[in-house]
């Protein structure tokens, strides 16, 4: 997640109307204050990626609390928002031992259904639509990720073509607690 991609993409994301949910590590947050500050003010879902983007299978579980409690801390001390109850384990790593000791501290892990893979280096913006719009469902969830190159310029597409299935975009808390 760096300048500018990252504020691009909020700004697209804004202007296309897509809520989303950020999953940010808190080892970002210092360096990225205003982008986490403009996350919140447009009223994106900011949740937890860890602190380190460790490994969490290959943590100690007083390092996988110490990862969620930090991020937690900075995210309220930069943009004096909590964080959504939401994690996503780097890698997607996880075992039993880590969705205990990660539910323990109060989150609920948050796997996707649809991977863009809008962070590989060779992936064409056709492949990425693909990637995601390939069996498409209801209740499907999307990863995309900011440092992807082609992320920005694919989502009017991508958005277009989800939406003429009928399907309409939200955050984490919108496909878990619809209103």
């Amino acid at each position: 997640m760096k300048e500018p991609r990252t504020r691009l993409l909020i700004d697209k994301l804004t202007e296309l109307k897509i809520p989303a949910t950020f999953f940010v590590c808190g080892a970002w947050c210092p360096n990225n204050k205003e982008l986490l500050k403009l996350m919140a003010r447009r009223n994106f879902e900011i949740a937890s990626h860890s602190l380190t983007h460790a490994w969490f299978t290959r943590i100690s579980d007083a390092e996988i609390e110490n990862e969620l409690r930090q991020t937690e801390a900075l995210v309220r001390d930069t943009c004096g928002r909590e964080l959504a109850a939401y994690f996503r384990p780097p890698f997607g790593a996880m075992d039993e031992r880590v969705r205990q000791v990660v539910a323990r501290c109060g989150y609920l892990i948050v796997m996707w259904s649809k991977d863009a893979r809008d962070w590989e280096i060779n992936v064409s913006s056709s492949q990425i639509i693909s990637n995601v719009i390939s069996g498409l469902h209801h209740g499907d969830i999307i990863l995309m990720h900011t440092m992807g190159d082609k992320t920005v310029s694919v989502l009017p597409q991508l958005v277009n073509e989800i939406r003429s299935r009928g399907l309409e975009l939200t955050t984490v808390s919108g496909l878990l607690f619809p209103e």
